[in-house]
């Protein structure tokens, strides 16, 4: 259905942005409530002595927009031993 379709496309966006390490945990999860979303996510090490989560809330129609921003927001507030889990990190 449309509100799955569009959760979907969220978290799937939010984790190909990071992309994978096995030193990396990561997860995501987004509600659709009427024409809104909100995206969760969280970033962290392997051993969890670094740990970043933050939420975004937009247009339902942006789905995969939000997932993308939400890992950039992350990415922005993770350290540098993050940044060398991360493919494409700057």
């Amino acid at each position: 259905d449309r509100t799955s379709r569009l959760e979907t496309m969220a978290e799937r966006a939010f984790l190909d942005r990071l992309g994978g390490d096995p030193e990396l945990a990561l997860g995501a999860r987004a509600a659709l409530d009427s024409q809104s979303m909100i995206v969760e996510g969280l970033l962290s090490n392997a051993d969890g002595s670094v740990f970043i989560r933050d939420a975004i809330q937009g247009p339902a129609a942006r789905a995969g927009e939000l997932g993308v921003k939400l890992a950039e927001l992350l990415l922005a507030l993770g350290d540098e031993e993050l940044h060398g889990l991360v493919a494409g990190a700057s």
